[in-house]
């Protein structure tokens, strides 16, 4: 994935409905890590959003290397974007950026008016999302993905796939409490630095370490 080589299989083998339910998960949350990022650059709705990250010093290469966007108020942007380029319902709502209507049929966008950080896997894959208020709403600071097929949040260490190759050339790592902390350090150069996904560190992040 990451330099682009394709690896054949075998032409007799089935393809296991485990691994093409993995590959629609993870096909949903790339669309959707394009989806944000565009909306964040594009939509009059994200101007908030865009003030925030000015306020802490981002500049335009910072954000795009790490991906971050916008997820519209409205609540079915993501899911009407999505079913026009043929992503079903089913691959949404496993990668947990729908949930089912509680007023019955139908479904509603997971994330909505907040600023988005896509969780990336050591490989550089989108896992999962966490969701950030700009302004003063009466809402949690932030929203995360439930767990899904690629996502648990015990094993995932934030910005690791950005800094791997930094934390191995100073032989160092620097553990820090949240996605943006690991951002503002990188925008500063600091670039051989991770955070938690979560309010405690676990053995298995350790190990990712």
């Amino acid at each position: 994935d990451r330099y682009g080589v394709h690896l054949p299989e075998e032409e007799s083998a089935e393809p296991d409905p485990e691994f093409r339910e993995r590959e629609g998960v993870y096909h949903a949350l790339r669309f959707a890590g394009l989806f944000f990022f565009r909306q964040l650059k594009e939509s009059p709705e994200a101007e908030e959003a865009r003030a925030y990250l000015e306020r802490r010093g981002y500049d335009r290469a910072v954000i795009r290397k790490f991906g971050l966007g916008f997820s519209p108020p409205g609540g079915e942007a993501v899911l009407k974007a999505a079913l026009r380029e043929g992503i079903p319902e089913e691959y949404l709502h496993k990668a947990d950026l729908i949930k089912p209507s509680q007023r019955g049929e139908g479904w509603y966008d997971t994330f909505r008016g907040r600023l988005m950080f896509p969780i990336f896997n050591p490989s550089g894959k989108v896992i999962a999302f966490a969701g950030r208020v700009t302004g003063n709403q009466k809402a949690a600071k932030y929203i995360n993905s439930a767990q899904t097929l690629v996502y648990n949040k015990s094993e995932v260490v934030y910005g690791v796939n950005f800094s791997r190759n930094e934390i191995r050339r100073q032989e160092e790592v620097i553990l820090v409490e949240g996605y943006t902390d690991v951002i503002t350090l990188a925008q500063h150069g600091i670039a051989n630095t991770v955070a938690s996904a979560g309010t405690a560190l676990t053995p298995q992040q350790i190990r990712v370490l």
